[in-house]
């Protein structure tokens, strides 16, 4: 058993080792025909930065989004300076530059990659779920009898704060801040998971999600650990099944089958201040624009925010809804469940989490 769980991890490894180098691989060469379709969907009005894109960018190969992405962020902040410049404000592209170089990069990519989505997604999250889960499961037998097992826990590198506990830390940081500010380096990625974006919505996968096929992807084969160590508590194996349906369902398939449909993209677990731009002007008149369902969704946000929500904390406390609705508390029940001992229990953090939900 304890074989099976050293190939796991080699493999989860490898997996991980491969997915992580794609951002910083790969070839692009945008065509003529891809270029003005991209034009004609974006609308874009300034001829300065069509114009140089056309000279700099369009036919010409790339090795690496670090050689693209550049060219187009600085023909970008050229043209949009001279038409400040000029006062001619209606050519302004306020897109940001990394988002444009993300949807040319898309339409953009070449080579190996793009071409075997398939293979490449065996390589990484096919390797990476095997290898975890041949890791994970041997544990039914090791840990002996039902019960939890907490032995050494604050000795193992990972758990403890170990160099294995930061490098899992700074990965994940990094991980965000690619997503958040340079989405062009995630174009690899989502050719990896297009096949599954595209039977489900009907379209080619973007960086979000990339992010959100990741995420029920780890939370469940966390999931699986968490079935396994507190397989003895029926309330843990409800409770986690609760989050992995939630966040599968609700936050990730449900929302995409509804744009398949031409329908708002919505979460119906999803209350505001969770859902912060619901109630912002754009949304409700977008939701309005949207018939029935707009409605329906307008009135069901507002009833959740200011009705069910307030009633089943006043009854049953803020875990109702994060440690059994919420993705972010699902996250933390799964992924997160091996570093929960390092939460602060001090009165000070009591007083301040009281202060925060109830002040």
């Amino acid at each position: 058993m304890k074989k099976a769980k050293y190939i796991g991890l080699i493999l989860f490894l490898a997996g991980l080792g491969i997915f992580t180098i794609l951002p910083f691989i790969g070839t692009y060469s945008l065509k003529d025909s891809d270029f003005k379709e991209w034009v004609e969907e974006k609308g874009i009005k300034s001829e300065l930065f069509l114009e140089a894109l056309d000279k700099e960018v369009v036919g010409q190969r790339f090795s690496g989004m670090n050689n693209l992405s550049p060219i187009i962020a600085a023909a970008l902040d050229k043209a949009n300076s001279t038409h400040r410049k000029n006062k001619e404000y209606n050519k302004i592209i306020y897109t940001k530059a990394h988002d444009i170089s993300a949807d040319l990069g898309k339409k953009a990519g070449t080579g190996f990659i793009p071409e075997n989505k398939g293979l490449m997604w065996w390589l990484t999250f096919g390797l990476g779920i095997v290898g975890a889960l041949l890791f994970i499961l041997p544990n039914v037998i090791l840990l002996g009898q039902k019960g939890i097992k907490n032995n050494g826990i604050y000795h193992a590198n990972a758990t403890n704060r170990g160099w294995v506990a930061w490098l899992v830390f700074f990965y994940l940081i990094a991980f965000y801040l690619l997503l958040y500010f340079r989405p062009e380096y995630a174009v690899n990625w989502t050719y990896l998971v297009d096949p599954i974006s595209e039977s489900l919505s009907g379209n080619p996968a973007g960086h979000w999600f990339v992010y959100g096929f990741m995420y029920c992807t780890v939370m469940t084969v966390m999931g699986v650990r968490m079935y396994i160590k507190y397989r003895h508590n029926r309330y843990q194996m409800i409770r986690t099944t609760s989050v992995l349906f939630f966040q599968i369902v609700f936050a990730f398939l449900i929302p995409e089958i509804m744009v398949r449909l031409q329908m708002p993209y919505y979460d119906f677990k999803n209350a505001f201040p969770l859902d912060y731009d619901f109630f912002f002007q754009w949304n409700l008149r977008s939701l309005i624009n949207s018939g029935g369902i707009g409605i329906f969704i307008l009135v069901w946000g507002t009833v959740l925010t200011l009705i069910i929500v307030p009633v089943m904390v006043y009854f049953f406390g803020k875990r109702w809804y994060c440690s059994w609705v919420c993705g972010c508390g699902g996250l933390a029940e799964t992924l997160g469940d091996p570093y929960r001992q390092h939460s602060s229990k001090t009165l000070l953090s009591w007083r301040v989490e009281r202060w925060l939900v109830h002040g």
